[in-house]
């Protein structure tokens, strides 16, 4: 599975010594969970997500809810959980009775540089129909704003175990400070780059 930071990058975060592979299963774990966190926001967001995709696959979704008219076309809203990598092998199906028929008239609503695919244009969907979408799901790259919450949130994952049940304390601080289950940081990195939407 893609994780969005890689493990010499932490390992230098962490002043670890060349040669020192100790700690490498705790970051690699890290590393990990911090990835699959980012990509449950929204929840429900496939694993890897945000990761450039090697092949395509297949996925089905309904029209219904994720039309809206846009002068004389109708758009179709992919929403956070379904985009669309590139245009390479991409094909759209609409289900007829016991067989799969292409749906053709349609285009790619064309992404900012570096976003991936979210909306397809046509005068006319199916409505209330399923589609069958195989497509390059992902980005075309990784976001560099992806990686970096993947880095934050990784060392703090690895540092945790320093803080039993998220609990920090010092004698100077007077006190204990609970520790947030996501750092907001990453929370305003990611939000950064998906905005709004719907799975």
């Amino acid at each position: 599975m893609a994780g969005y930071t890689t493990l010499e990058l932490l390992r230098r975060q962490l002043k670890i010594k060349a040669g020192d592979t100790s700690e490498d299963d705790a970051i690699t774990q890290a590393i990990e969970a911090a990835s699959r966190s980012i990509d449950d926001m929204p929840p429900g967001r496939p694993a890897g997500a945000f990761a450039p995709p090697t092949a395509a696959s297949v996925r089905t979704l309904r029209t219904r809810g994720r039309l809206v008219r846009e002068g004389c076309d109708w758009l179709l809203l992919l929403g956070s959980t379904h985009e669309i990598a590139t245009e390479q092998d991409l094909v759209v199906e609409v289900r007829s009775g016991d067989s799969w028929q292409p749906v053709t008239g349609w285009e790619v609503e064309p992404p900012d540089p570096g976003e991936p695919i979210t909306v397809l244009r046509a005068s006319c969907w199916p409505r209330d129909e399923t589609l069958r979408i195989t497509a390059r799901y992902g980005w075309p790259a990784l976001p560099s704003t992806i990686a970096q919450a993947a880095l934050i949130q990784a060392l703090r994952l690895y540092k945790r175990r320093d803080t039993p049940e998220g609990v920090a304390g010092s004698a100077e601080w007077g006190g204990v400070i609970r520790m947030a289950r996501l750092d907001p940081d990453v929370a305003a990195l990611v939000e950064s780059v998906t905005g709004p939407g719907f799975a």
